[in-house]
């Protein structure tokens, strides 16, 4: 059998002008977790919701910045574990609910260093309705924008499969649809998994992922 489990590996970018500006949180992290060593000073935004966007907020706190996390939506609606969200909170982290960037400029420091600056435009958002998890759809509060200034910008916004990987045909008639993966009977059986098919993006369900996978071809096959 095959089994497709490739992950998330391609973080998502800010697709406003100036978004290049911004920092990889996962990459951030990455280096972090590697031993590299980091002190900051100043005010850092990091756009996302989720648990990388926490995780990049605490460290930063940690290292002597004062953490702001930028997020679309209101705090109850963030994915992140609301335990770390608490923590975060806790910790000093400061959260802006119901904003989205709109353009990122440089400030008076023309270089990429430490003490730039950063002025970042944010829409303002504002609930339209609510879907039937709960979570709160947002649209833009139109005219109504502001300014904040930053020394560090970082995007943890989610990430994606690179582009030669694909989701299973859903129309397919022997494909069995399971919690955690999709197996298709052919001649090689195939499993898709991973962050590809599990409902929440974490690594404990990806490792469900692939002992689902194992328990069902043992089965089935």
């Amino acid at each position: 059998a095959l089994f497709v489990g490739c992950g998330f590996g391609r973080p998502i970018g800010l697709t406003v002008k100036g978004g290049d500006l911004a920092q990889d949180g996962l990459e951030f992290l990455r280096r972090f977790h590697q031993g590299e060593k980091f002190s900051f000073a100043g005010e850092a935004a990091i756009f996302g919701g989720g648990n990388t966007a926490i995780d990049v907020a605490r460290c930063l706190k940690r290292l002597g910045a004062s953490p702001l996390i930028v997020y679309r939506r209101r705090q109850e609606d963030m994915p992140a574990f609301e335990p770390e969200v608490k923590l975060a909170l806790e910790e000093g982290v400061k959260i802006m609910e119901l904003v989205a960037p709109i353009q990122i400029r440089r400030g008076p420091n023309k270089q990429p260093t430490a003490d730039t600056n950063y002025t970042i435009t944010l829409q303002k958002m504002k609930i339209s309705k609510q879907d039937i998890s709960g979570q709160a759809r947002v649209i833009p509060d139109v005219e109504k924008t502001q300014t904040i200034n930053v020394s560090y910008i970082f995007v943890a916004i989610g990430a994606e499969a690179d582009a030669f990987w694909h989701f299973p045909e859903t129309a397919n008639s022997k494909m069995l649809s399971l919690s955690h993966c999709k197996l298709i009977e052919q001649k090689i059986p195939l499993v898709f998994g991973g962050d590809l098919i599990t409902p929440v993006k974490s690594v404990a369900d990806a490792i469900a992922s692939g002992k689902q996978a194992a328990l069902a071809l043992d089965t089935c096959f």
